[in-house]
């Protein structure tokens, strides 16, 4: 029965490289002291990426850009912090075998760096995501630690854990098949 579910899921979504797209909102939890008297609000998020780039010792990594808009509003303009990050991120779908688990059901982990204006960070996180078959629709709970450094000012430092819902879609690769050259192969020298 695990074997026909996986089956009908691939003829369904497909087995090969997809793009996906994510809108996500998240509530920021166990704030760092040098925000505690910022007003916390909502934050943003917006993926784009591709499905199964890579495979390493049978994991299936994917690469994608996300963008978050972080809302830690002060009236002190020195202490302010509402900006944009934009992190290159490498989820990892760490699914496990077990026979209770349904194959819609994805696990992940994704890790991933970048620029928060004017500064830089990372983030970490997990996130559990439910395909809603059979559509390529899939909703999902994720909670994500976030590490930023000079967006106050260039010695600050501060961290926060965010858990929220995404919301997204799986598309099938046209994008790719627009771009795709033949390049020749000059590397092929023997």
């Amino acid at each position: 029965a695990r074997a026909a579910r996986a089956a009908l899921q691939d003829s369904l979504l497909g087995v090969e490289r997809k793009t996906f797209l994510t809108a996500a909102y998240g509530w920021p939890i166990l704030v760092e002291e040098t925000l505690q008297n910022n007003t916390i609000g909502v934050h943003y998020l917006f993926g784009l990426g591709k499905r199964n780039m890579f495979e390493f010792n049978d994991w299936d990594i994917d690469l994608g850009l996300e963008v978050n808009w972080y809302d830690f509003y002060s009236d002190d303009n020195n202490q302010n912090f509402q900006t944009l990050s934009y992190f290159v991120l490498s989820q990892i779908d760490v699914r496990p075998g077990w026979k209770w688990i349904p194959t819609s059901l994805e696990t992940s982990i994704k890790i991933g760096g970048g620029l928060v204006s004017p500064g830089y960070g990372f983030t970490i996180g997990g996130f559990t995501t439910y395909n809603l078959l059979p559509t390529s629709l899939a909703i999902s709970l994720f909670s994500q630690y976030n590490w930023v450094s000079g967006v106050i000012n260039q010695n600050t430092k501060t961290s926060w854990n965010t858990i929220g819902l995404q919301f997204g879609i799986n598309l099938d690769d046209k994008v790719s098949e627009i771009i795709d050259l033949d390049l020749p192969d000059i590397f092929d020298i023997f």
